[in-house]
């Protein structure tokens, strides 16, 4: 089933101007069709626009058409667009019912709507869950789940419907590594089977390596629409808002030295390949990594801590660990390895059922949650669950002023968090007026604000386009420079190796390697373990057969021999 796209304009109900400007575009039947470009660039209205929500929910005022397997979108109803176009939200939240009590039933929920005889409903929901990864889970409580496994219900949920049509608003965005991996696996096999797959994604990896078309975005208009090499190698991609993935700009600086001439690859192994042919047949040998000291003055110190959840469920087992004053630390491994649990721990949000933990000599278990937000700062992975106030500026000064600064360094905190994070320019907007990027960016400026030696960063890069994530970069060293203590959850491997100084990975609420980057990103096993993959310069120097773990360009240019 193909989608027709005409000269698409599309305003908003009370904002200025259109999100979407006079956009066409084709998609074919059984194409996989990846929209690319900064947040803001239009990407999601036009998800929206070919699911039916614009202009059947999202109200404003629309000029031209869409078209879908040959019908109008306007001229049918949502229900009526649903059985031709399933749709997976960029937040897991938006698209749980709220009325079912496990997650077989969530899945379940609109093959009953559509009165799906009950043994086709059983049987497609658990190849649903099957193909996602959560039939073991199939008796769990839809928001007992992790964000990652909360959005594997969602596209579970889709996938369950079966329609020839499939959007995915950046539905990867709250997986590990591993769960990427196993759902751009999933889009793959849909289309193989001649699904027509519409998809927004940051993760510039699988779009090269999946896509059949890739269209970029910028400012509610269609840059170029083309083969994936076409676009993802266009020289001035970073002025559009995307940044190009780590081993097709190896390929590409080789090429701009003169040591290689080619098209760009669109793929790990294919770059490896480049490398190969390109490499002087006497390698130099990788330095040996030195590592520096830790600091010596104990921030945030667990002791033999472990956790169990209401039920038995045990989420930490035994984790002893010590982070220093003025440490940035990353802590990676799998959606419900532990993560999320260990950071509440560090400002009281929960207590552990044996082991201590203290902050700066302070034992969690004897104070409040609000005497420990003068010592830990905790941006959550969804900013809604932190958001709350109507005005941006507001929402920031909501931490200082309740600590009790006075009205003058209030101003002067919530400016200069609003200037590290970037949001100079929404102080006075409604937090629920922004997209989820941006409102995630309130949320980590509100908690920088408070000023606290320790900030906790839950899947900060979540959503974020390319200058977002050049945004948080610079904001975790500032933060460093600072003196405070960072410590970020996150999938983005890339992220965690190229800002932080150490990497903590968990695996079945255990921490199974820990050590700076580099040490932590060369051990196979137990990245195996905690459903990781280095990142992708690390990946390329394995391919390659170098001893020593790589990560930055450089290093493995001159490892190969190549400057």
């Amino acid at each position: 089933m193909d989608i027709v796209v005409d000269s698409l304009t599309y305003t908003y109900t009370g904002q200025p101007g259109p999100a979407l400007r006079d956009v066409s575009l084709e998609v074919r039947c059984g194409e996989l069709c990846c929209l690319v470009g900064a947040n803001g660039a239009g990407k999601s209205t036009l998800c929206c626009a070919v699911a039916g929500f614009v202009p059947h929910f999202y109200r404003g005022e629309m000029y031209g058409a869409v078209v879908v397997g040959g019908q109008d979108t306007v001229q049918r109803t949502i229900g009526e667009l649903a059985r031709r176009v399933g749709i997976v939200f960029q937040n897991p939240f938006d698209q749980l019912t709220g009325a079912t009590l496990t997650v077989f039933a969530e899945v379940a929920f609109g093959l009953e709507n559509l009165g799906t005889p009950r043994e086709e409903t059983m049987a497609r929901v658990e190849g649903a869950l099957r193909r996602v990864g959560l039939w073991g889970l199939r008796d769990r409580s839809p928001f007992e789940l992790s964000g990652g496994q909360q959005q594997r219900l969602a596209i579970a949920s889709i996938l369950a419907m079966d329609p020839p049509v499939i959007v995915l608003d950046e539905a990867t965005s709250q997986l590990d590594p591993s769960g990427t991996r196993e759902v751009w696996q999933v889009i793959a096999d849909l289309h193989a089977s001649g699904k027509t797959l519409l998809v927004v994604d940051h993760k510039m990896e699988y779009v090269a390596r999946h896509a059949s078309k890739v269209v970029l975005m910028e400012g509610g208009r269609v840059v170029e629409a083309g083969r994936p090499s076409e676009v993802l190698g266009r020289d001035d991609l970073e002025e559009h808002g995307v940044g190009r993935p780590p081993f097709m700009e190896v390929a590409r600086t080789l090429r701009e030295r003169g040591l290689w001439a080619g098209d760009l690859p669109m793929t790990v192994e294919e770059a490896a390949g480049v490398l190969r042919k390109a490499a002087a047949p006497r390698r130099a040998a990788v330095q040996k990594l030195q590592t520096e000291a830790p600091g010596t003055v104990p921030g945030i110190v667990l002791e033999d801590v472990c956790y169990e959840y209401p039920g038995g469920v045990a989420a930490l087992r035994g984790i002893s660990l010590r982070i220093s004053r003025n440490e940035t630390a990353a802590m990676i491994g799998e959606n419900g390895a532990g993560k999320t649990t260990l950071a509440k721990h560090l400002n009281g949000l929960l207590e552990p059922t044996s082991g201590r933990v203290t902050v700066d000599g302070v034992d969690t278990r004897g104070h409040t949650v609000a005497s420990m937000a003068r010592l830990v700062g905790f941006v959550f992975q969804n900013p809604d669950d932190q958001l709350f106030q109507g005005q941006v500026f507001k929402e920031i000064a909501f931490g200082p002023r309740n600590l009790g600064y006075p009205g003058d360094e209030v101003e002067r905190l919530v400016r200069w968090a609003a200037g590290l994070v970037g949001i100079e320019n929404l102080l006075d907007r409604h937090p629920f007026d922004l997209g989820l990027a941006e409102r995630k960016l309130v949320a980590i400026a509100s908690v920088v604000a408070m000023d606290t030696p320790h900030v906790i960063l839950d899947e900060p890069t979540t959503g974020q386009d390319y200058p977002g994530t050049q945004k948080l970069a610079r904001l975790v060293e500032k933060l460093a420079a600072a003196g405070k203590t960072v410590i970020a959850i996150t999938h983005d491997m890339e992220f965690a190796a190229a800002h932080f100084a150490r990497a903590i990975a968990l695996a079945s609420g255990q921490v199974i390697v820990d050590g700076p980057p580099k040490e932590v990103f060369s051990r196979a096993e137990e990245l195996q373990r905690a459903s990781v993959e280095p990142p992708q310069v690390a990946r390329l120097g394995r391919m390659l057969g170098l001893q020593e773990c790589v990560l930055e360009q450089e290093a493995l240019f001159r490892a190969l021999g190549l400057v």
